[in-house]
């Protein structure tokens, strides 16, 4: 089995991060096997990532042993026996949930979600549950809005969409769609917050940019918006631009291509929750269900507190979400701009200038030092108890 242990070596730190996890499962230390298997699980990007296939690692031998999602089951197990005996239930079954969807043959795990499934009722794995009605005590402190949070739109003139072509620029249906869901999930609340338009231009200007262009001044002066244009600089550059002159302690940064959806959600509780935790830095409302998928490779339960439930995660996303302002001018702006300075001194273009740099930060910060100290760095959530249904649809490409 010579060559199988040098391709696992090839595959570290991976599979070291698992096996310190097993050796400290066996001595009864919990809470560090959870930390390794946590550093194990944050190596999973660069193997099988979220949106990438299945990668092989190539021994010296020149066999290959394939780094499967069975491989990552067994992590998620091995990290969901560690939680049920540190009486974290939710996240236990988080864990096993995720173990489920990667390995569905695993007798073992079914039988384990199985077994527990009545004394974990409502934990969350199957339920979907309302937020309002089952995942929160909406605390009734009264903040102002007007001094609290900022709601910041960006848009630009897309080329015609396929699924919802009806919404296509050069009318403004689009982000009056986005908008409507807004008002219809958050009410007054969207309407008593400054409210930016920022309209990122393209840099050669054609009849349907002019034509946008016009529709979206016309939208914000009806709805109240003051209106920004950005001569196609991409969506880095329009944040860099606009977060020095923002004076609320909390931005609402929503993209012009989301339909928000749900019971009614409270900003003003929102709020409340991140003034009272300096360590919750941005609470982000999801377009999959709320279990471990995709970037959000570890989720779990934020502690107890009055106000909404939400899920600690491991990703970093430009989905609409409620950001703490000096969080993003102080260090994630600064460290997407040093990140793209060492790649090209043209900042201009992708948004990937901001997600992408930062999940990467991310999750080299849970390599080296734990989920649970990260967590207090990056405070990322995730809005809605575990199994929550989908808070948005996507209505771009």
């Amino acid at each position: 089995m010579d060559h199988e242990i040098k391709a696992r070596c090839a595959l570290n730190p991976i599979f070291e991060y698992a096996a310190n996890g097993q050796c400290s499962e066996r001595n009864g230390s919990w809470k560090e096997a959870v930390d390794w298997y946590h550093r194990s699980l944050a190596c999973l990007p660069n193997h099988y990532g979220p949106d990438k296939k299945i990668r092989q690692c190539n021994s010296n031998s020149a066999r290959t042993v394939a780094f499967t999602p069975r491989h990552a089951a067994r992590i998620y197990s091995a990290l969901g026996r560690c939680l049920m005996a540190l009486d974290r239930s939710q996240d236990s079954l988080l864990a096993f949930g995720a173990a489920r969807r990667l390995d569905p043959a695993d007798v073992s795990i079914r039988r384990f979600i199985r077994a527990h499934s009545n004394d974990l009722k409502g934990d969350g794995i199957e339920a979907g549950s309302s937020i309002d009605a089952d995942g929160s005590k909406p605390n009734a402190t009264a903040v102002d809005l007007s001094k609290s949070l900022s709601l910041i739109m960006v848009t630009h003139c897309t080329d015609r969409l396929q699924k919802f072509e009806a919404l296509s620029p050069p009318s403004c249906k689009l982000i009056t769609a986005t908008y409507g869901s807004l008002l219809k999930v958050f009410g007054e609340d969207i309407s008593a917050c400054p409210r930016i338009m920022c309209y990122d231009r393209k840099s050669v200007s054609s009849a349907p940019d002019s034509q946008y262009a016009k529709s979206v001044e016309k939208f914000c002066r009806e709805q109240g918006f003051e209106f920004r244009t950005f001569p196609g600089v991409g969506l880095f550059n329009v944040l860099n631009r606009v977060a020095p002159s923002i004076t609320t302690p909390y931005i609402f940064f929503v993209e012009h291509d989301w339909l928000f959806q749900g019971d009614p959600i409270r900003l003003n509780v929102i709020v409340e929750m991140m003034n009272k935790n300096p360590n919750l830095h941005s609470v982000r409302f999801n377009k999959r269900d709320n279990q471990i998928n995709g970037h959000d490779f570890i989720m779990e339960v934020e502690g107890a507190q009055e106000g909404y439930a939400m899920l600690r995660t491991s990703s970093y996303s430009n989905n609409p979400s409620i950001i703490r302002t000096e969080k993003l001018k102080n260090e994630w702006l600064p460290k997407c701009h040093q990140a793209l300075q060492l790649v090209s001194e043209n900042l201009g273009g992708s948004a990937f200038g901001i997600e992408e740099i930062l999940f990467k930060s991310h999750v080299r910060d849970i390599r080296k030092e734990g989920f649970g100290r990260a967590h207090t760095t990056w405070g990322a959530c995730v809005f809605g108890p575990a199994g929550a249904q989908p808070r948005l649809v996507h209505l771009g490409e």
